[in-house]
């Protein structure tokens, strides 16, 4: 089964599943609570939704950017500490 949303909706739907309104600084505390093959799975997601961003909306690609940006130096410093 193939789920069509954008990682947006998708990180909206998990966290109001929990009770919680989604934002980029969330998704960057909750990612590190996942091990690394979650988070490596949770990049190469975002990697795929940066190639796939529509070239007339220039925020939600610099959005998505920035936020692969943070998520990478996390999981890079997990990585260090053996996490």
């Amino acid at each position: 089964m193939s789920d069509d949303r954008t990682f947006e909706e998708r990180a909206e739907s998990f966290f109001s599943n929990r009770g919680f309104d989604w934002s980029p600084d969330l998704s960057a505390r909750n990612f590190v609570l996942n091990g690394p093959q979650q988070r490596a799975e949770a990049l190469d997601q975002l990697d795929q939704e940066i190639a796939n961003t529509d070239g007339s909306d220039i925020k939600t690609a610099a959005d998505r950017i920035a936020l692969q940006r943070q998520l990478r130096e996390l999981h890079h410093k997990m990585l260090e500490v053996n996490r």
